[in-house]
């Protein structure tokens, strides 16, 4: 049986190696680079190196990727031979089936770039053939790939507690010329929770960062569309087209079931009530509630912000407002500073009661509060 030279037969298939700057296919890689060469008259830099270990030999492979912005991906092992292709080489996949068949977005050229690394392990030293001129494609940080060691440092960090925002304005900072970008710099948030699902960070890691916590759970929450409980989301830190502050907190929920109790019973009553000190952060608990047909107290959203004033509470009434529509309650009953009824007048309507609760009266139980409410009805 006739033997192939390892350099003719260095990927799966050879059926069709095609020339990135012409038609031409051919089913060996050192063809194709002879057909470069000699046809496009482009000069294929080629060079060796040794190196006495592994861990020096993906040192240098990631110098050289970070250099040229580009990725060698491995292709094919063949005993102590590795085989790595430049990540644009390929074409690109249909996804779907039947008539939505349709290209995905991908970095392939549709064709073989040359460049490639043969390493050769022999007893721990790595033997280099490498390659280093790419044909067909330019250079651009928009198709890097991250490396696992990029992502095992990123998990890392997000592993204690580091908020994605602190990473991401980190990685952004460490830009300070074109010559040292590479494939980490293009992170975003949907990559920060790939790695937290690929690690499973959300399952096994109680996070000391409640923002962090938080945020991950609003994302997952977002992802349910219209059966989301979150209404309106803003994280410390970030700015919104609204009349809360960069350094305000605020998440407003109300669940499928919420919904329905406020459709059916606040066009009556609406309550208002206030509890400060729930997190370390002193964040205020903001919640709304109704009575039902049995005369029970019924909460129908929740707010929790950092401060209770007219621009939060107004917020957490346009929230509820754009889920629900306005519904004009005929008694209000809040505590007896004017920011509830103010805000409840100006971004429902005016209710037709408004009851104020004596100090004393909000340590009571909300049950006391809603039988209060009950017998008002009668006035």
């Amino acid at each position: 049986m006739r033997q192939v030279h390892p350099d003719e037969n260095d990927y799966k298939s050879l059926a069709s190696l095609k020339c990135p700057l012409c038609e031409s296919t051919f089913n060996a890689t050192s063809k194709l680079h002879e057909h470069i060469e000699i046809d496009h008259d482009v000069h294929l830099e080629v060079m060796s190196k040794v190196f006495e270990s592994v861990d020096e030999f993906k040192k240098w492979k990631s110098v050289i990727e970070k250099e040229n912005l580009t990725s060698f991906t491995i292709h094919r092992v063949n005993g102590n031979r590795s085989y790595y292709g430049c990540h644009r080489s390929g074409s690109s996949r249909l996804t779907g089936t039947g008539k939505r068949l349709k290209w995905s977005h991908s970095s392939k050229i549709g064709s073989r770039c040359p460049a490639r690394i043969v390493a050769t392990n022999i007893e721990g030293h790595i033997t280099v053939d490498y390659c280093k001129t790419h044909v067909g494609h330019s250079k651009s940080i928009k198709f890097l790939h991250f490396t696992k060691e990029e992502r095992d440092e990123l998990a890392g960090i997000i592993k204690i507690g580091v908020t994605f925002d602190r990473i991401l304005d980190e990685i952004r900072e460490s830009v300070v010329s074109n010559e040292n970008i590479h494939g980490l710099h293009i992170v975003d948030k949907r990559d920060l929770y790939n790695i937290v699902r690929d690690y499973e960070l959300d399952r096994d890691v109680v996070h000391k960062n409640d923002a962090f916590s938080t945020e991950m759970w609003v994302q997952e929450q977002m992802a349910l569309g219209e059966d989301s409980p979150v209404l309106y989301f803003k994280m410390q830190g970030c700015e919104k087209n609204d009349d809360l502050l960069k350094d305000d907190f605020m998440i407003v929920l109300m669940t499928k079931y919420q919904q329905d109790v406020l459709s059916k019973y606040a066009i009556d009553k609406v309550c208002m009530d206030s509890t400060h000190g729930t997190t370390e952060h002193d964040f205020q608990l903001t919640t709304m509630l109704t009575i039902d047909e049995f005369g029970a107290g019924c909460p129908v959203a929740f707010c929790i912000s950092n401060r209770i004033d007219s621009v939060a509470i107004s917020q957490f009434f346009k929230s509820v407002k754009g889920k629900m529509g306005p519904f004009p309650a005929k008694i209000l009953m809040s505590d007896d500073a004017p920011t509830y009824i103010n805000s409840w007048t100006k971004i429902m309507c005016k209710p037709q009661h408004h009851l104020s609760i004596l100090k004393y009266i909000k340590l009571a139980a909300h049950s006391w509060k809603f039988w209060m409410l009950n017998n008002f009805m009668s006035l």
